[in-house]
């Protein structure tokens, strides 16, 4: 996640998606809060899914994290 200066309007904007993301995992299945852990602890570029039903896709981007399915991935990243 890039630095952001405490006195712009970026920085309140950051600090809603989080209290957002935060209260969208509350109601999360258990695996789904799993793999946002992981993620956050590990900070990839990218995670890759197919499963729809865990509600990742949704969040579209979890810190740093963006979040696609395998054909995004392959269309936006690898330019297939």
């Amino acid at each position: 996640m890039k630095k952001v200066d405490r006195d712009t309007p970026e920085y309140a904007q950051e600090w809603a998606n989080c209290a957002q993301l935060t209260e969208a995992l509350k109601l999360a299945p258990d695996d789904t809060k799993l793999k946002a852990a992981l993620m956050e602890s590990a900070q990839p570029d990218y995670a890759v899914t197919g499963d729809k039903r865990s509600g990742l896709l949704q969040f579209g981007k979890l810190g740093r994290t963006r979040i696609l399915s395998a054909g995004a991935f392959c269309a936006e990243v690898l330019r297939l």
